[in-house]
């Protein structure tokens, strides 16, 4: 116990700090205690304002969305859940969920304190952080359910309805996380399963079970499903309840067997981005950096390579493959991307849905920029040594370094649209525009890094509205005539924004 006061004292004291610094930057200064209330104000009036029209907006979609097609996608949430339990399981067996900064490096690895009262402190944090997360998003899932069912809610309503799905939800995230730091103390606790370098594979074999036994392996999503409709036996969370209370004191036991100094290994690249303060929030390229750093150091022996006889404009594309090609994750995610921004595009022009949704939609595929596909490009042209020896204008070097995530997109964009089940000639149309609009969003955001990067996210939201606000101008004009000659005009145009030699 005076182990874990010490750690929570040294706790209250870094999120004190960082709280201060986030206000002084709103232009908080020490003993201002009126106006630091002033700000705490301000800030919930805006998430309750936020709250609130959120809300609506969930209300409203609710009104529009088919009870059909709300069904079939509530047949993906409870593999969507499995899937979301594997991936954290995944990520507590490839590095120890116990992430410390270069200040805890310091202070705690070296010093006799238990190293339990550490995962206890840490355990807690990051369990609350998602089941705060999870409220929100939850008790909206619930309104909208409700809206769709047809049944006629308040606010108020519509909290009591979403009470029974928050509370299955956070039993479901605390049973998720408490596995995930039980599974990953126990590789630091024993030395044996610490060497195993493959035993982050184990979670994914739960995909055998959950072909022959599906009930077994997806019952957390659909606890989720039968609590919104009422009909949850009340021994399925309590179960889950008394099997997360286990893992907790399995985790308290074998907490302070792990050796800190492993631990302080695998979170080198936490604590680096930690260090980065703001920043990793601002230019989150850099997060990606020294992720990629870490990853490629890690590496014994670097695989593939250029052929042989390569040269010129075809060895600059074939170094961006196979730098992708090495980090399959960004062309994984960059897919994913591309097919969930096509399918939710489809789903707009399916259901009709209302001008201000469409323009949420719209600013949302400006700021959730893909994750790999313009990262080559990125530090070919952040780089001005490295810039010198690409003798190629950025937008011939924007294509060599972006040839495979490009085709990657629109083939996960591809198959989005054609999950819609469109007539023929609008899946055949939708095809046809798919690789013009996702070389729209590519040019956008190669734009938006040749402008800075200190703009890069408004230039990058700003060029993708005025591009999509143009093409529907062109459509409400001259229908689809109107938008494909906007299209054209607005693709040229970016090509020579981009075009142009930055060396």
């Amino acid at each position: 116990m005076d182990d874990l006061r010490v750690l929570a004292w040294l706790r209250w004291r870094q999120l004190r700090d960082g709280v201060v610094y986030g206000l002084r930057i709103l232009g908080y200064e020490s003993g201002e205690r009126l106006y630091g209330l002033y700000l705490l104000g301000l800030l919930a009036f805006w998430v309750l304002a936020m709250g609130a029209y959120t809300f609506d907006q969930a209300r409203l979609l609710g009104n529009i969305v088919q009870p059909g097609d709300f069904a079939n996608v509530l047949m993906w949430i409870p593999l969507a859940v499995f899937a979301g339990q594997v991936y954290v399981w995944v990520g507590a067996l490839r590095s120890t969920p116990l992430k410390l900064s270069f200040a805890d490096m310091a202070y705690i690895v070296g010093s006799p304190v238990n190293p339990a009262a550490a995962i206890l402190l840490g355990f807690l944090r990051q369990v609350s952080l998602r089941m705060a997360l999870a409220i929100p998003i939850v008790g909206l899932f619930a309104v909208l359910l409700a809206r769709v069912a047809q049944l006629d809610i308040t606010l108020l309503d519509g909290v009591r309805v979403s009470g029974q799905m928050i509370i299955v939800a956070l039993v479901i995230v605390a049973f998720t996380w408490t596995t995930a730091w039980f599974i990953g103390t126990l590789r630091l606790a024993f030395p044996v399963l610490g060497r195993v370098r493959l035993i982050w594979v184990v979670p994914l074999l739960l995909v055998i079970p959950y072909y022959f036994l599906p009930d077994a392996v997806l019952f957390p999503g659909r606890m989720v499903l039968l609590a919104g409709y009422g009909i949850l036996p009340l021994w399925m969370p309590l179960l889950m309840l008394v099997i997360t209370a286990v893992m907790v004191v399995g985790l308290l036991r074998y907490g302070s067997r792990i050796n800190m100094i492993h631990a302080a290994d695998e979170s080198q690249v936490f604590a680096r981005i930690q260090a980065l303060g703001l920043m990793a929030w601002r230019q989150p390229n850099v997060q990606m950096q020294i992720r990629f750093q870490s990853s490629s150091a890690g590496l014994r022996k670097r695989w593939l390579g250029l052929p042989k006889g390569v040269s010129g404009n075809t060895a600059i594309a074939v170094r961006a493959a196979l730098s992708y090609i090495r980090h399959p994750v960004m062309l994984l995610l960059t897919g994913v991307w591309g097919a969930l921004l096509c399918y939710v595009a489809g789903q707009v022009i399916k259901d009709n849905f209302p001008i201000p949704l469409t323009i949420g939609w719209v600013v949302v595929a400006g700021l959730a920029a893909p994750v790999g596909l313009l990262y080559i490009y990125r530090a070919d042209v952040e780089e001005p040594f490295l810039r010198q020896f690409l003798p190629l204008d950025d937008f011939s070097l924007l294509l060599a370094d972006s040839l495979l995530p490009l085709l990657v997109t629109i083939i996960g964009a591809s198959l989005a649209w054609l999950a819609h089940g469109f007539s023929p000639d609008e899946t055949t149309s939708g095809l046809m525009f798919i690789p013009a609009f996702v070389m729209l969003h590519t040019l956008c955001g190669a734009y938006a890094i040749k402008r800075g990067e200190n703009r890069a996210l408004q230039t990058r939201l700003i060029a993708v509205v005025i591009s999509y606000g143009a093409i529907g101008g062109g459509f409400a004009v001259f229908q689809a005539t109107g938008a494909l000659i906007a299209l054209v005009i607005v693709l040229m145009t970016l090509v020579g924004l981009v075009g142009g030699t930055s060396a």
